[in-house]
């Protein structure tokens, strides 16, 4: 539900010990999915609180082909501090292509 707050560990090799959390923007179930956390935020030692969340947004359309047209999109990082935009940036746009890639590799095995 919008404004429900949930954490989960990452289970990525090498982040296991890391949690992170994300608060739920909107749930449109079979269409669109949209949370709001902390990129990137996987140093242990580091308070991430007070930083500005970015905005993850998966929408699901139909296509012309009658499949399905998966989009996820990461905005908000220009509020993510200068000294550490740039790597949040890049290892969310690598996880983001991976993670398209397992929804890819799970319905073409259906």
């Amino acid at each position: 539900m919008p404004g429900q707050r949930t954490r989960g560990r990452i289970n990525s090799k090498g982040f296991e010990p890391v949690l992170f959390g994300v608060t739920i923007e909107r749930l449109e179930p079979e269409h669109t999915q949209a949370w709001r956390w902390h990129p990137y935020a996987v140093d242990l030692q580091v308070d991430y609180s007070q930083e500005e969340c970015t905005l993850v947004l998966w929408t699901l359309e139909d296509s012309p082909d009658a499949g399905t047209l998966v989009k996820a999109v990461e905005s908000g990082f220009g509020k993510v501090p200068p000294e550490r935009w740039m790597e949040a940036f890049r290892m969310n746009s690598r996880g983001w292509d991976g993670q398209l890639e397992n929804v890819r590799k799970h319905v073409t095995a259906q």
